[in-house]
């Protein structure tokens, strides 16, 4: 039996598709549940996998636009990044005044930033969900997007929550908030869907603008705040394992929804131009994700070690001195 085209598929069907896959975002605040206020340490290691998670994010709106109208992408990029750097400025300007969960002054600026950039993220990718639901593909190709992009929304709902958590955000408000973030994804899948030729014009800009907005304040805001509580050499080894885990696991759903929809594996001549398979890829990935951090452990460990026998040098010296 054929699966829906895109003119058997209703705006009801997307928007119910499209508001589950938005909820999968409130995924991401489940650790939370379970936890206290993060320490200072946690808040910058949290802080450096939020930007691993930024970055990972913007690669892949501006990946899936190219082609589509590369033009558009540059000049959404410049346009992010120019919007979101007018935001800083006005919020800072006026922070005394800016209130948002509890929160004021420097705290509730950075966490409007925040959610605002992640609200706009989900711009495009509901753009993008209602365009896929509109073409060819009908309801199949559309499911398979949201699916896709539903596992990708709870890795971005717990970098929204760590960062809200470190300002000091209750448990039940961060949880909110991940979920409005994602909402415009539901927001505009039906229009998208409805208008199909219109919107897939428009996609390219919207990704772009996005990007840059997540890039600009991953570098601006998320950098600086992490290193306050962490040394530079960990915020890169987080970020960057961040940033190889989630475009591992983008990779890995891909794969796998490409194996449910063609019914076949990838391809030799695939295998050749893309080297490892997705998932061995995401095996090499967290392994060494996971020598990563032991490594880090074991030199924290030496360098405490190091550290306790230069006390008990000094103090040998004092009681000699003493003597």
């Amino acid at each position: 039996m054929s699966s829906m085209s895109s003119s058997q598929t209703s705006a009801w069907t997307v928007l119910w598709c499209t508001v589950v896959m938005s909820l999968a975002t409130g995924l991401g605040a489940l650790p939370f549940h379970f936890t206290t206020r993060l320490n200072k340490r946690t808040e910058g290691a949290c802080h450096a996998m939020a930007v691993g998670v930024m970055i990972a994010a913007s690669y892949s709106l501006i990946q899936e636009s190219e082609g589509l109208g590369n033009a558009w992408v540059v000049l959404g990029v410049a346009c992010g990044t120019v919007f979101i750097d007018r935001c800083q400025r006005f919020l800072a300007a006026h922070q005394d005044l800016v209130e948002f969960s509890g929160l004021k002054g420097m705290d509730a600026k950075k966490a409007v930033l925040f959610v605002g950039v992640m609200t706009l993220h989900a711009v495009g990718e509901g753009c993008g969900v209602g365009v896929s639901f509109g073409g060819p593909g009908g309801f199949r190709e559309g499911l398979l997007v949201t699916l896709a992009i539903g596992l990708h929304n709870i890795p971005e709902g717990l970098a929204t929550a760590t960062v809200l958590a470190s300002k000091g955000v209750g448990v039940r408000e961060l949880t909110a908030w991940t979920i409005i973030t994602a909402l415009p994804q539901a927001l505009l899948a039906v229009p998208a869907f409805a208008f199909v030729r219109i919107f897939s014009q428009l996609f390219p800009f919207f990704a772009g603008f996005a990007a840059g907005c997540m890039i600009w304040i991953s570098f601006a805001e998320l950098v600086p705040d992490a290193l306050e509580s962490i040394s530079p050499k960990e915020l890169a080894t987080a970020t960057t394992a961040t940033t190889a885990a989630f475009k591992a696991l983008q990779y890995a759903i891909d794969w796998a929804l490409a194996e449910a929809n063609e019914g076949a594996s990838f391809t030799n001549d695939n295998r050749n131009k893309g080297g490892l398979s997705p998932p061995l890829f995401l095996l090499v990935v967290m392994s060494l994700a996971l020598a990563s951090r032991t490594l880090a452990r074991a030199a924290n460990r030496l360098r405490a070690k190091k550290t306790f026998s230069v006390c008990v040098e000094d103090k040998e010296t004092t009681r000699i001195l003493e003597v």
